[in-house]
């Protein structure tokens, strides 16, 4: 019988401007399971006046052994930050985690243990519910409850289709666990529009599913047509 290799999880943050909270951000990782961070990479959009900061907050969080620390100059923007990080892990799998947002005690080991006892395999990204809170650390009850209805955190049921976020959005994130492939296809687009996602953008924008298998053949014909030519094939004659 053979053992899964253990799970080891790159850490992403991107940060900006907020050498504090990225403090409280690496003391909540501080409190996980150790032995499921593989890696944690900072990319940093901060002005650089900030980076002395930052990089205290490292030396002093005890994990500046597994700390990539990336400063940008000039800053990267918010997605091109998340996918240089991305692009940078050498783990399978990612949590994305802002420098203004903290783990729960024990929330890396119940992520993982939801992503390894994962048995649909439609499922591609795992994340608790949130809670958002004031500087001063008061929770404000209202906006947790919309987040996790818009993010589909009241259980399996109400979960949402990933190609629905993208429509509006990047993938969720807060603390979210995600298979270091499927984001990357999701964030280049190379997700094909196949016969069910094509039905499910139908209900969604209220036309016919038709409309997007042809787009999609559309998008082929002619990614086929700039990469091959055809010059050389000569038709066939008529008998």
């Amino acid at each position: 019988m053979t053992v899964p290799a253990p799970m080891l999880i790159s850490i992403l943050i991107p940060a900006y401007a907020r050498p504090e909270q990225l403090r409280e951000a690496l003391d909540s990782i501080a409190q996980q399971d150790r032995s499921l961070i593989g890696e944690i990479i900072i990319g940093d959009d901060s002005p650089p006046a900030y980076w002395s900061k930052n990089r205290e907050a490292i030396a002093d969080s005890g994990l500046s052994d597994v700390i990539d620390y990336l400063p940008s100059d000039p800053p990267k923007g918010t997605y091109p930050n998340q996918w240089f990080l991305a692009s940078r892990a050498r783990f399978d799998h990612l949590l994305f985690l802002h420098n203004d947002d903290l783990l729960c005690p024990g929330a890396l080991r119940a992520l993982a243990d939801a992503c390894a006892g994962e048995t649909e395999p439609r499922v591609k990204l795992w994340f608790g519910r949130q809670q958002i809170i004031d500087e001063s650390g008061v929770v404000d009850l209202r906006e947790s409850a919309d987040h996790d209805v818009w993010y589909g955190r009241q259980g399996p049921g109400c979960a949402r289709p990933v190609w629905e976020w993208c429509l509006t959005e990047s993938i969720p994130s807060d603390a979210f666990l995600v298979q270091r492939a499927t984001y990357l296809q999701f964030m280049r687009g190379e997700r094909d529009v196949c016969a069910d996602t094509a039905i499910r953008l139908g209900r969604y924008f209220r036309t016919d599913p038709r409309f997007w298998l042809n787009l999609q053949a559309a998008h082929d014909l002619s990614k086929a047509e700039k990469a091959h030519s055809y010059k050389k094939i000569v038709p066939r004659r008529a008998a």
